[in-house]
């Protein structure tokens, strides 16, 4: 019998895990001026960001790669399918 291969992520934290170079940086994770934002994001642009940051810009924040979005902070709960178009 072969050795079982497991596909696990690779979390990356710090200057050890890549030097911190900026185009390694979530945009989303230098949002929070005074409070950094905790930023989970996979290859494919799948994001949860958390936020200590007060109103609208805090909170917790789900989102697709798709744009679909799952906000939750002191203003309210909004969810937004990613596929509303703004009109002109």
């Amino acid at each position: 019998m072969g050795a079982v291969r497991r596909r696990t992520p690779i979390i990356r934290s710090g200057p050890a895990a890549g030097g911190g170079v900026a185009a390694e940086v979530p945009a989303l994770a230098l949002a929070g001026v005074r409070d950094p934002n905790i930023v989970l994001q996979t290859t494919l642009q799948n994001t949860i960001v958390i936020s200590d940051l007060p109103g609208p810009t805090g909170g917790i924040m789900l989102k697709s790669t798709t744009g679909a979005t799952l906000i939750v902070n002191d203003t309210g709960i909004y969810i937004q399918n990613g596929k509303a178009r703004a009109s002109s």
